[in-house]
């Protein structure tokens, strides 16, 4: 189960690029809570960091630090035009160890789980 949202914003590619280095800068094998990849960057929580809805204990797993995946700051770029010029932004929301904690049926806090997403993907965002 998951949630996507969009941000109400557009960047273009060397705006991407910025996003992507920011997201390399605070990676989680650094102690961060990002993951950048070519098309996104992975959002995770840890213990002293972690959506209000948060309630069950961040452990490290196979990490070098306790990290808990919430989501993703996705973009899509504009179909209309050959070569991308610009991408809408999305969050989406994924918290597997949560859901998995609540069980079956039950549904997060999903506007908690925004909330917080939205504030680590401006993070990044304000390094434009």
């Amino acid at each position: 189960m998951n949630e996507t949202r969009s941000l109400d914003k557009t960047i273009d590619l060397a705006q991407v690029r910025k996003v992507l280095e920011a997201g390399k800068q605070q990676d989680i094998n650094k102690g961060g809570y990002f993951d950048a990849r070519s098309g996104c960057v992975n959002i995770w929580c840890g213990p002293d960091d972690k959506p209000e809805c948060w309630e069950i204990e961040v452990r490290p797993g196979a990490l070098n630090y306790p990290r808990a995946f919430c989501g993703t700051l996705r973009w899509d770029w504009d179909d209309e035009v050959r070569i991308p010029s610009k991408a809408k932004l999305y969050l989406e929301c994924q918290p597997y160890e949560l859901l998995e904690h609540l069980g079956r049926g039950v549904e997060p806090n999903w506007d908690s789980l925004f909330e917080w997403l939205n504030e680590k993907a401006n993070s990044l965002l304000e390094e434009l």
